[in-house]
């Protein structure tokens, strides 16, 4: 007998009826909840796991999660030291990031399963590369 790291925080937070759900956010991003029966495999991205309780734990993670925040924060945006201060100023632009697109598969993706998928920006033109320059002021 045994169980995995998302079954066993299923348990540990008391995630073991049906209908309740666990939304877990760290470097990957996981959401699973407590079925009775098994789910549809044939749905790109659910993952049909079973709990610590014998039950079944349909699960969907994203690998590209909050590692990509600290990743952004690392490397574009120079002089800014904490995810607040990058939200502060994030607050500040216009809905729709001036057109930009940023796919954040910077580690490959599980789910759907690429684990060899690349991050990519999209939407540049000549009027929106000025705002991928960012700084605290």
């Amino acid at each position: 007998a045994g169980s995995g790291d998302n079954m066993c925080s299923a348990l540990g937070c008391g995630c073991v009826e049906p209908g309740m759900v666990v939304l877990s956010l760290g470097t990957s991003g996981t959401i699973f909840g407590i079925s009775l029966s098994p789910v549809d495999t044939t749905i790109s991205g659910i993952e049909p796991f079973c709990d610590a309780t014998g039950h079944h734990l349909p699960l969907v993670c994203k690998m590209s999660c909050t590692g990509v925040l600290q990743a952004v924060l690392d490397h574009w945006c120079s002089g800014i030291d904490s995810h607040e201060e990058a939200s502060l100023l994030a607050e500040k632009e216009p809905p729709g990031c001036h057109g930009l697109i940023f796919l954040p598969f910077l580690g490959g993706e599980r789910s759907p399963n690429w684990p060899n998928s690349t991050g990519s920006l999209l939407g540049l033109n000549q009027e929106n590369m000025s705002f991928l320059m960012i700084s605290p002021g």
